[in-house]
């Protein structure tokens, strides 16, 4: 996704995320005071293209911490 968008997108929106994982479950955890919502209208399509590329059967969750 780094290379999709641009550097202050990334920074902004992408890199605070932290990820979670599990055999079948990727978590992604926003910091408190972060846009979850700007996250998920503008960029979740693209994350989750990113994710069943990479492993298909991985399930997807947002939270805000």
């Amino acid at each position: 996704m780094k290379t999709s968008l641009t550097n202050l997108e990334y920074l902004s929106w992408i890199h605070p995320l932290k990820a979670i994982e599990t055999e079948n479950e990727l978590t992604l955890i926003a910091p408190a005071g972060f846009s979850l919502d700007r996250v998920e209208t503008k960029y979740i399509a693209q994350i989750k293209r990113a994710l069943k590329k990479s492993a298909p059967e991985t399930t997807l969750y947002l939270s805000l911490s």
